[in-house]
This record gives C-alpha cells, structure tokens and sequence, in this order.
C-alpha cells in the first residue's frame, strides 16, 4: 500500500487541527503505515518495521507521558531496542507475522 496524498492530507488536517485546538505540546501525533519507511534505510531494511502497521493509524499520544517514558531508565533507547528486536526477528519474518494477523 502506497502511503497515498489523501491519507498525507489526512495526517496533515489531524497536525492543524491539535495546533488549532490549542494543543500542541499536549498532544503528539504520531503515525503508523503498512509501507512506513524511514528515508535513510535500504529499502528491505527490517527497521521499517517498528513504523509499520497491518492498517494506517493515526495515535494520539499525551506529551506528559511521552515524556515520563523517556524519562523513565533507559527511555531514550526504546527506539534503539525496538530497531534491534526486529532486525532480530528480520524483515521477512516480520512480514510474515503481519500476513498472519491478517488471515
């Protein structure tokens, strides 16, 4: 699945409307996509796969809490263990897992 203008423009009106609402520094958006891939990996990088998702989202997160988990020990390497847990794993059996979910 293409990540599509419509579903840009969607990710768009969600980012102006916590900044119209008067919520930005409250409110974190953050977005999850079946084809998510970071601009500075290979293509079949396994990597991609803690941005991905079996369906498009858009999660709401708090900031406040946001922040406690980084915070929290070792917070800032979240990312760091997510990449490496599915490089573990790998890109083809992450693919296979999401087909699964799906069937």
């Amino acid at each position: 699945l293409p990540i599509c203008r419509a579903r840009l423009d969607l990710v768009d009106a969600v980012d102006d409307a916590i900044d119209s609402a008067g919520h930005r520094g409250a409110i974190q958006l953050a977005t999850f996509h079946p084809a998510y891939q970071f601009g500075d990996a290979p293509e079949d990088a396994a990597s991609h796969w803690t941005n991905r998702s079996p369906f498009p989202v858009l999660h709401l997160l708090r900031e406040a809490d946001v922040e406690r988990a980084l915070e929290s020990k070792d917070g800032h390497d979240v990312w760091r263990r997510n990449v490496a847990a599915v490089e573990a794993l790998g890109a083809e059996n992450m693919e296979r897992r999401v087909r699964d979910c799906l069937t």
